[in-house]
């Protein structure tokens, strides 16, 4: 079970701290700087780092029920409850991160190639349609950061 736990805690520190960075910070810094963000973005999004906060995402979830499962919470106490909204919070983040998240990064990277491939600034359509798929992106990151602060608090709160 203490293998387990650390599974748990280091994959969910990481997830978490990773995708409030992300939500709070990057995203939004990126956004405010329009097109020239462009290439940056590109670029990150070229580490994988969708493919890695699942993974992270999903580990953690995965670690985290079965542990809820070895430990069987009674309900009876606050911090079970804490522990619950917790795993909750978790559990929607992956699933936000895997149906809306992903593929919203993966069409801004496909037009962002386009553009590039294309070797001129991007038509009206192609900057409106990127604006708008960065606006979901800003939208699912900083939705997911508050997620994750929950789930952390729960995480903290329910451990014990």
């Amino acid at each position: 079970m203490t293998v387990l736990r650390l599974i748990h805690i280091v994959a969910g520190g990481f997830w978490a701290g990773a995708g409030i960075l992300m939500g709070f910070f990057v995203a939004p810094t990126a956004r405010s700087i329009g097109p020239a963000a462009g290439p940056f973005m590109q670029a990150l999004l070229k580490r994988r780092v969708s493919m890695v906060l699942i993974t992270s995402g999903l580990i953690t979830v995965g670690a985290g029920l079965w542990l809820w499962a070895i430990r069987q919470p009674t309900m009876s106490r606050w911090q079970d409850w804490a522990l619950a909204a917790g795993a909750l919070a978790a559990i929607v983040a992956v699933t936000i991160g895997i149906t809306l998240q992903r593929p919203t990064a993966h069409k801004v990277m496909d037009l962002g190639q386009q553009i590039a491939s294309a070797g001129a600034p991007p038509t009206p359509d192609q900057g409106a349609e990127m604006g708008r798929l960065q606006g979901k992106l800003a939208l699912y990151g900083s939705t997911l950061a508050y997620l994750f602060a929950i789930a952390l608090a729960g995480m903290a709160l329910g451990g014990s």
